[in-house]
Order: C-alpha cells, then structure tokens, then sequence
C-alpha cells in the first residue's frame, strides 16, 4: 500500500468520533500486559455500579476468552486525566452481539493530570518543518495536540516548528497559525495503520484571538463527547 493510500485509509478510519470517543476504555484480562480497546456501552446500578462494555477481541475480530469471575485491569483516558481501575466479569451475553458486565469495580487511581483538557478532533492541517507537511490533528487542547503523517517525522524533541490549522466556531471559519514546541515523538503508535507516524506537540504565544477560538472549539467537542463513564468514575472516588 502506497504512503498516500494508507493515510487516506488513517483519515477514512478516524473520521468516526464517535468510535474514538471518551467511551472507549483499554482493558488488560487477568495478569497479562497485553491491552484490548472496547467500547462503554452503558452503566447499571450507578450506587454499585457494573460497567457494560463490548466484548474484548483480538485485531483479527476473535474473540478472548472470559468468563464469569475473570479480573481485568482497565484504562480510561480521559481528556483531563488518565483513570486506572479493576474489574470483575459479573456476566456474559452473546445475543445480539457478544457484550461483558463488568462489576465490582475497586482501586480507582487517577493519574497523569494534565494542564488542559483535549478533546478527541479529525483535522486537517500542515506543519513547517521547514516545508509545509500536511498532517491529521487527531486531539486537540488550548494547550497542545497530537498530529500523524505518512510519512517519518525527521524532527527532535524540543525543536520548534509552526502549525497551520482551520478551526470553524459559531458559523465562522478561522485560520490559525500556531508556533509549537515538539514533546514527544511516538511514532506508530496505532497497530491498525503502522505506516503513520505520531507527533505530539506544544502551543507557544498564543495571541488572544487565538486563544479564545481553541477554548471556544475544544470546549464545545467536550461537551458532545460521551461523559457517562467519567461521572460513573468520579462518583466512585468520592464515595
């Protein structure tokens, strides 16, 4: 597969907010260190609440074998925190499609809080490196993002780069041009397009404009992402 044809395939893919929403937790089963991503299908009995998620599966669509009393560790990162808990499968169903209660949910930890909140984004936009490289935002803050290309970030950590991105808010198009800070260099972090690299970046001087758009865009993808979880969450730590 040709570079231009697998980030035309990495954009088709995350295109769908919906699938990368706050809903989507990483689960690891019993002891073993290898994540599977499902999705937060809803909450039961929020006073002891049981999570109902989608079955976990391999990248081949197989699916893992669990089983009532199984322990499994979960992730949740949320756009203002990473949430770490434990799980017990209290139930299984396959009918209409395979579906796992997860209860007795304990030793919740929040970590990795960050300055700004991000919300989940699918944007097009280019940073000078010094050539113009056209990049996907895939999550955005007021203070930073994360972009991937297809091609290899010949960049370092620290270097100073500018991106340029259009941010439509309240009926209106704006163009910013943002000088940035690299922070980390990831690389293919995502296993389903491993010829798309990852780049997480700083915002610099940002002029008031400027900031008042990012607040005014990234505040309103939070308010549509799906928060059921993190309330489920946050009722839990402070019971």
């Amino acid at each position: 597969m040709s570079d231009l044809a697998a980030m035309q395939r990495f954009i088709r893919s995350y295109e769908n907010l919906g699938a990368r929403s706050r809903s989507a937790l990483e689960v690891r089963i019993g002891n073993s260190e290898q994540p599977y991503k499902v999705q937060l299908l809803g909450v039961m009995n929020l006073r002891a609440p049981s999570l109902i998620i989608t079955a976990p599966m391999t990248v081949s669509k197989q699916l893992l074998a669990v089983q009532r009393g199984t322990r499994m560790n979960c992730s949740w990162d949320g756009p203002g925190y990473r949430c770490d808990f434990i799980g017990t499968v209290s139930n299984l169903v396959f009918e209409p499609a395979p579906i796992v209660y997860l209860g007795e949910l304990h030793a919740i930890k929040q970590s990795r809080p960050r300055t700004y909140s991000r919300a989940v984004v699918s944007m097009p936009a280019a940073v000078r490196v010094p050539r113009l490289m056209p990049v996907l935002v895939t999550d955005l803050s007021v203070g930073g993002a994360m972009v991937a290309a297809n091609e290899v970030f010949r960049l370092t950590v620290g270097q100073r780069i500018e991106m340029s991105l259009r941010v439509k808010l309240l009926g209106r198009e704006y163009t910013l041009s943002i000088p940035c800070n690299v922070t980390q260099l990831p690389g293919a972090i995502d296993a389903a397009h491993p010829q798309v690299e990852f780049m997480s970046i700083k915002f610099l001087e940002l002029d008031e404009q400027t900031q008042l758009v990012l607040n005014g865009f990234v505040n309103g993808r939070l308010a549509e992402e799906v928060d059921l979880l993190s309330r489920t969450l946050v009722a839990l730590t402070a019971s």
